[in-house]
């Protein structure tokens, strides 16, 4: 049986370009494509999901506990273009991040750790190469829904409280050869903070009560706003 992880990513393999388009908000005046959009966002999405099925696994390879009136993440192009403006520059940490919303943000000063005698050429390839190294993060602890520096991009992306998130990526020359930035809509977490609330994950419309209208997707134990 295939895990999320497999069967969304062969779903993003094969999607249809002009699909895109149903599944994120047409954005204006960044680098980023909507296929770039559907990518950022099908793997924040992954991860809820993976908590939701056990496939989090801790450093003892333990699942993390599955959460309650978790949702689906959506896209927003205010996030996306706040992102944006924290890759320009190809800065080593951006030097004014955002005060109000979560950051997560990767600057790559080395090759491809599998392709070492090749740069970065797509901005997919920067998001994929970041959202896998934010979601090893989980075996850095034993598994828990509390909030820990250690795993701080993790949390961010299985943020209950968080359903928006905006990402940018830019390609760069000598030094950083690529940045990533994930800007979220709710504020960064403080340790021992709940990331979640630990339950049962939905399988009725009337579970997902944090937002209302809600409905239950039970094919990614995920909630979904329907506004």
């Amino acid at each position: 049986m295939l895990g999320a992880r497999s069967s969304i990513l062969m779903f993003i393999a094969i999607i249809p370009t002009s699909r895109c388009d149903d599944l994120v908000p047409k954005c204006s005046g960044t680098f980023v494509t909507n296929v770039d959009r559907v990518i950022a966002l099908t793997n924040h999405n992954i991860v809820r999901t993976e908590l939701q099925e056990g496939f989090v696994k801790d450093k003892n390879k333990k699942s993390y506990p599955a959460a309650e009136n978790m949702y689906k993440m959506r896209w927003s192009c205010k996030l996306e273009e706040m992102a944006q403006r924290l890759v320009q520059g190809c800065e080593l940490p951006p030097t004014t991040p955002p005060t109000k919303h979560a950051l997560n943000f990767k600057a790559y000063v080395s090759l491809f750790p599998f392709e070492p005698s090749k740069p970065y050429t797509k901005l997919n390839d920067v998001i994929n190469t970041a959202y896998g190294e934010w979601n090893a993060q989980s075996r850095k602890l034993d598994a828990t829904n509390k909030f820990d520096p250690k795993i701080e991009q993790l949390a961010n992306m299985l943020n209950s409280a968080t359903t928006s998130v905006g990402c940018s990526a830019q390609l760069c020359g000598d030094g950083v050869l690529a940045s990533v930035a994930c800007v979220y809509d709710q504020p960064a977490l403080s340790a021992g903070k709940d990331i979640y609330k630990v339950g049962r994950p939905c399988a009725q419309d009337s579970d997902c009560t944090a937002f209302s209208p809600a409905k239950c997707d039970s094919k990614s134990s995920l909630c979904e706003r329907l506004h």
